[in-house]
């Protein structure tokens, strides 16, 4: 299933442009670093015409009831960690003495900030060089506004 596919099925008109941005960050993230295995450092001579394999493919399944959706992001790498993320999450939170982010001018790591701001909740499982998932759930209504739990698991 495709990003716009994927986002037209769900019910929340009203945050699909930011519901697209982040799933397209985050099928980037599973396609080329955790499929593709490829560096952030090399960003500017990734290759971008190529097909996975069947053994590669990327799943991104959606589901939904009255009162959230969620989607979820399956790649078959596993290579991100626990650690990466709350880095990565640090760079674009904190901030210097000039109340700029740490990370303001990195060229790595959004995704997940991204993830973060627009998104209710986000579930990340790790299974270590086998498989990451990434699971977004947004609630309809404004029933959690503010509290946006991360959840972690690795093993």
């Amino acid at each position: 299933m495709r990003a716009r596919a994927a986002i037209a099925v769900i019910p929340d008109k009203s945050r699909a442009r930011k519901l697209e941005l982040v799933v397209v960050e985050l099928l980037t993230n599973a396609i080329f670093y955790g499929v593709r295995k490829e560096a952030a450092s090399e960003k500017g001579v990734w290759g971008h015409d190529f097909r996975l394999s069947d053994e590669e493919a990327v799943i991104l399944k959606v589901i939904w009831d009255t009162e959230k959706y969620a989607i979820s992001i399956i790649d078959n790498g596993g290579r991100l960690s626990k650690q990466e993320v709350l880095f990565w999450l640090n760079r674009q939170t904190s901030h210097d003495e000039k109340g700029l982010p740490l990370g303001i001018m990195d060229t790595h790591g959004r995704g997940l900030f991204i993830a973060r701001k627009y998104i209710d909740r986000l579930v990340i499982n790790i299974d270590r060089n086998k498989r990451t998932e990434v699971v977004i759930i947004n609630y309809l209504g404004d029933i959690y506004k503010g509290y946006k739990p991360l959840y972690i698991n690795e093993i």
